[in-house]
């Protein structure tokens, strides 16, 4: 062990002279998080407004209604929210104090850890959410949908490249682990990490979505708390979306009308080669994660030490601030109406 000259344990004694959290002002950080709720609320709001504005011009301007393509209202969903939601919600965070983290290298191994825990967790949300599903099918009568996989069916592929691949990973990591984690940083890298993931998972608005989306969140703010470069999360992001979109339609266009089958066939199997390999690929890859995730989990926590907080807010001031704050009732409401819109 090192001797450390200046570290008073060293010498046997137990005081501890790291420096306290400077004092904060609870009104200033329940006004902190206030502002954080609304910007966070503004994404869905501004959004189903804007569509809703857009609607109802189309209403009024084709009363006899009009034939629109296929991918209009990916086109039309995905500008209010980027265009239009995103930029009111950046502004609203501009307000709020954000703390920068340090950048760090996280490495190629560091990176396929982290990827193969993406793709696992990923698996498990999926299934999770499967299973919740069924039981509210069983107990409601209501069958929830995989938005992912209309949108994705509905929508050509330069549609699902451009909005599903491409812009969804940039913009959303950087609200959700940019915007977010560096704002709730100063209370420390788990609330923060939390906090982020649980957002994440909630804003996409339905039980399909919410499980795998609020793990990769978690997965993700820890990525970025621990390296301070959204480029690793992004890279994450965008893999995960391409596999569970561009990826799985093609494998279908080349495996065939498969359920119309009662016996699959060797001469079908050379026929549709590429489609059938496509698909032991992906399995052969979530069975890579499935093995791997667990030693590469391990291996990602003991090399990361989360950051303590900067900003010590006693009990009963967390409470005021969390609790007693109408900005984060308001947000709860907003999320709970989303999902209640995706279900009716």
């Amino acid at each position: 062990m090192n001797f450390d000259p200046l570290d008073p344990q060293a010498y046997g004694f137990g005081f501890d002279f790291t420096p306290a959290p400077p004092p904060c002002d609870p009104r200033a950080e329940r006004r902190q998080l206030g502002r954080l709720a609304l910007a966070v609320a503004a994404i869905p709001v501004i959004s189903t407004l804007a569509q809703l504005v857009i609607s109802l011009v189309l209403v009024l301007a084709f009363p006899n209604g009009v034939q629109l393509p296929d991918w209009f209202s990916l086109v039309v969903g995905s500008g209010c929210m980027y265009l239009i939601a995103m930029p009111v919600s950046y502004l609203i965070f501009r307000t709020c104090r954000a703390d920068a983290i340090r950048p760090q290298k996280l490495g190629v191994l560091g990176l396929l850890a982290a990827l193969a825990v993406s793709v696992a967790m990923t698996l498990a949300g999926n299934l999770i959410g499967i299973l919740v599903n069924l039981i509210l099918t069983l107990f409601t009568g209501i069958s929830a949908d995989n938005p992912v996989a209309d949108t994705a069916e509905a929508n050509p592929m330069w549609a699902i490249v451009l909005f599903m691949v491409i812009l969804a990973p940039i913009l959303e990591e950087l609200f959700f682990r940019k915007l977010v984690i560096d704002r709730l940083h100063r209370y420390g890298d788990i609330p923060a990490i939390l906090v982020s993931g649980v957002l994440f998972g909630l804003i996409h608005g339905n039980f399909s979505q919410f499980f795998y989306a609020a793990l990769l969140g978690v997965v993700f703010g820890m990525i970025y708390c621990r390296t301070g470069r959204l480029r690793y999360t992004i890279f994450l992001h965008m893999f995960i979306n391409f596999f569970g979109s561009v990826y799985v339609l093609l494998m279908q266009e080349r495996l065939g009308p498969l359920d119309d089958l009662l016996v699959i066939t060797p001469e079908y199997i050379a026929e549709h080669l590429s489609g059938f390999l496509m698909m032991f690929g992906l399995y052969g890859m979530y069975g890579i994660a499935f093995i791997a995730c667990i030693p590469s989990a391990i291996w990602l926590i003991r090399s990361y030490r989360p950051q303590k907080g900067t900003v010590l807010l006693r009990a009963a001031d967390r409470r005021q601030a969390i609790l007693c704050n109408p900005a984060v009732w308001l947000l709860a409401a907003v999320l709970l109406l989303n999902f209640a819109l995706f279900l009716s």
